[in-house]
């Protein structure tokens, strides 16, 4: 069983990823959900998980901080999924900004529901957990 965490401060938006996660994957998934990022690093080493998966643009802290806390205490895959645009920075700049301190995934909003099935499988399944960019 494959442990992942979804953290995202839209419930609609978590509530989306965990029903195409629960439809579209045939793995059996234990999914934790977290609309506080916050929340997700206190329950993080608990939960030890093989994926997380969160969003960038989030208070208090956000999925920076988030992916800097999770790579400094240990490897597991991070898939930032984003439709954000902070100031006048593009959501494909924000993506780019992720992969940069660490995210090995990156995928815009925009393509949740054609692309988060394949690539959540393509990650749990890979060996290498190699890096990738979904466009």
């Amino acid at each position: 069983m494959y442990k992942v965490m979804l953290i995202d401060d839209s419930p609609i938006l978590l509530d989306v990823m965990e029903a195409i996660i629960n439809t579209e994957i045939e793995y059996n998934l234990e999914l934790h959900k977290f609309l506080k990022p916050e929340k997700a690093l206190d329950n993080f080493q608990e939960i030890s998980p093989d994926l997380v998966i969160t969003d960038i643009d989030m208070p208090n802290i956000d999925g920076f901080e988030l992916i800097t806390c999770i790579k400094s205490l240990t490897n597991t895959p991070v898939l930032v999924v984003s439709g954000s645009t902070v100031s006048n920075n593009s959501t494909d700049t924000l993506l780019y900004c992720a992969k940069s301190i660490g995210a090995e995934f990156i995928l815009n909003k925009d393509l949740i529901k054609e692309k988060l099935s394949s690539v959540v499988t393509a990650i749990l399944t890979s060996s290498s957990k190699s890096e990738s960019v979904v466009q």
